[in-house]
C-alpha cells in the first residue's frame, strides 16, 4: 500500500472512531439528562401531592430526594413543616411512571410520639400489578370448581397477605394485620380494619381488594386514617 493511500486509510479510520465516540457520549449524555428529568419530575409530583393531601398544613419543603428504585421507579424523600403540629416532619413517595402511587409523613425518630411508626398523614397506595404477588394460596373446594367468592376466609386472607407485602415493601415491618369488616360487592372486597407494626404503634386502615373471575387480586388499595 502506498505512503498517500495509508494516510487516507488512516485518516478516514480516525473519523470513524471520532464519530462513534461523540454518538456514544451523546448517547450518554441524553441517558444522564433524561434522568435527571424523571428524578425531578418524581420530586415535584411527591411535592405537589403532600400539598394538596395535607389541605395547605405543610409547607418548608427541603432536603427532597429522589432515589432511581429502576424501571422508573423513584423513592423521594425529604423534610417539611407542619402547621398544625408547629414542627417538622419526614415524608416520602413512591413514583411510579411518573404518578404517585404512595405517600406518607411522620414525626421523626425520638420526637416523643409513641405512635411513631404510623403515618401522621398518609395517602393512598395503589396495588400496582398486584397480581405478580399472588401465592398459590386456594379456596376450600378449589379442586371441585367451587367459587372463590363463596370463601369469605380466603378472599379476606387474600387481601390481608398482599397489603402486608405491600406496606413491608416500604421497609414498614408488620407484625400483624386484621380485618375488621369485610363487604363483598360484585367482585371487590371493601372494609375497615388495622395495621401493628413491628417496631411499635399501629394504625388503622380501610381497603379495597379487586378479585377477578378465578379469585385472584389484580388491582386495589389501602389508606391509613
Amino acid at each position: 500500500m502506498k505512503l498517500t493511500q495509508m494516510k487516507k486509510a488512516a485518516l478516514v479510520l480516525a473519523v470513524l472512531v471520532a464519530s462513534t465516540s461523540a454518538h456514544a457520549y451523546g448517547k450518554k449524555e441524553n441517558h444522564e439528562r433524561n434522568k435527571a428529568q424523571q428524578r425531578s419530575a418524581a420530586i415535584s409530583a411527591c411535592t405537589s401531592k403532600v400539598m394538596h393531601k395535607g389541605h395547605g398544613q405543610y409547607w418548608g419543603f427541603s432536603n427532597r430526594e429522589a432515589v432511581d428504585k429502576g424501571h422508573n421507579n423513584y423513592k423521594v424523600t425529604g423534610t417539611l413543616e407542619s402547621k398544625s403540629t408547629k414542627g417538622q416532619h419526614h415524608f416520602s413517595c413512591n413514583v411510579r411512571h411518573g404518578e404517585v402511587v404512595r405517600w406518607r409523613v411522620r414525626k421523626p425518630h425520638g420526637s416523643g410520639n409513641s405512635n411513631n411508626a404510623a403515618a401522621v398523614g398518609a395517602g393512598i397506595l395503589a396495588i400496582a400489578a398486584i397480581a405478580a404477588a399472588a401465592n398459590n394460596d386456594k379456596h376450600e373446594n378449589h379442586a371441585h370448581g367451587a367459587s372463590a367468592f363463596d370463601d369469605m376466609r380466603y378472599l379476606k386472607r387474600q387481601c390481608k397477605q398482599n397489603i402486608r407485602r405491600h406496606i413491608s415493601h416500604d421497609d414498614q415491618a408488620v407484625k400483624s394485620i386484621h380485618l375488621d369488616t369485610a363487604h363483598l360487592h360484585n367482585r371487590t372486597l371493601v372494609g375497615n380494619g388495622g395495621v401493628i407494626f413491628r417496631r411499635g404503634g399501629g394504625a388503622d386502615i380501610s381497603y379495597k381488594c379487586k378479585f377477578d373471575r378465578r379469585g385472584q387480586i389484580y388491582d386495589g388499595h389501602y389508606r391509613f386514617y
